[in-house]
């Protein structure tokens, strides 16, 4: 049985253990944002952490985790997401992004993400944020929205500055939820466009337009 609690229930010991497996897993990992042992315990640290935890009769295990990282105060970001390899393909995280989301509306915050699609890892990351109303648009949107935010959310990655949009729609995409017509229309925009993307990403994003036309 699996529950989404959080993390601010798990002991320090479980909590520098997880800490240790998502590090390392966002380094050997390319659809995964790299992030630092002390960056990822710093959001475990946070009371807008959660992760999900499985119970069997040897105990209970975390086998996933993200977080609600307020970026403004109209924008938070979904950070630090991971899965366990074995729990994946499930739904599990489909789940606890669904849950986040509740969490930053209650707080009267916009989620925002950053997806990094390939051929290898395919866009189920996008298509569940897509089910959610968590539509893909251009990093130059969040800029002109709201630049205490899209500075924030610029400050990982080799192109850690706030001048990047044209790199970063290439090769990442930024997801929005629609709380309002005008992230939609930037959605259609951005999927529509003839940027200078990867072929795959292009195409992914035609089809994807097309299908929510």
């Amino acid at each position: 049985m699996e529950r989404i609690v959080s993390s601010l229930s798990l002991s320090n010991e479980l909590k520098c253990m997880l800490a240790t497996t998502i590090s390392e897993a966002s380094i050997e990992e390319p659809a995964l944002l790299q992030r630092s042992y002390a960056q990822v315990k710093q959001d475990l640290d946070n009371g807008d952490s959660y992760v999900v935890v499985t119970s069997d009769f040897e105990g209970e295990t975390v086998i996933g985790h993200a977080c609600l990282r307020k970026l403004s105060d109209r924008f938070a970001e979904i950070g630090t997401a991971w899965i366990s390899p074995n729990f994946r393909g499930r739904g599990i995280y489909s789940r606890l992004k669904k849950y986040v989301l509740k969490q930053a509306i209650k707080q009267d915050l916009s989620l925002i993400g950053t997806i990094k699609p390939s051929p290898e890892n395919g866009l189920s990351t996008l298509f569940s944020s897509v089910a959610l109303d968590i539509l893909p648009v251009s990093f130059s949107y969040l800029k002109h929205t709201d630049i205490e935010a899209f500075k924030k959310c610029c400050a990982c990655g080799p192109n850690n500055n706030y001048k990047s949009c044209p790199l970063r729609d290439k090769s990442c995409i930024l997801t929005v939820h629609a709380r309002c017509d005008e992230v939609k229309s930037a959605s259609r925009q951005f999927c529509s466009s003839a940027a200078e993307r990867s072929h795959f990403l292009n195409e992914s994003l035609k089809e994807l337009y097309l299908e929510s036309a």
